[in-house]
């Protein structure tokens, strides 16, 4: 579990974890409830393993595909299974113009459905 504290500078509170790697992380609240709730998810998540790096749910849609993509276009798979791939990701048409979908943030999408 973590720890909370009220940051001396800053006056906020502040929620202190570990992540699953044993990095020691921080997060700020304005009030010491936000703080306490956020420990009790986080510990939450990790007991389950679907905890997420905050980084990773920093990036867009688009960012994740154009790292996925060539890991894709490279390996052995089937060209049919390429052609439904990008007829999924729709990376033809993102390629050429970026739209409001690409560029939202995909953090809860990956928390909520893209779970191995």
């Amino acid at each position: 579990m973590g720890s909370i504290r009220r940051a001396p500078r800053t006056n906020r509170w502040e929620a202190r974890y570990r992540d699953p790697t044993g990095r020691q992380r921080t997060a700020t609240f304005a009030r010491k409830g936000d703080a306490v709730a956020f420990l009790a998810v986080t510990e939450t998540v990790k007991r389950r393993g679907e905890w997420l790096e905050p980084e990773a749910s920093r990036i867009t849609l688009r960012q994740w595909h154009d790292r996925w993509w060539p890991t894709v276009e490279n390996s052995d798979r089937a060209a049919n299974t390429l052609v439904q791939y990008e007829s999924i990701s729709g990376c033809t048409s993102c390629r050429t113009s970026a739209t409001a979908g690409w560029r939202r943030c995909i953090g809860s999408t990956l928390r909520n459905g893209w779970r191995r």
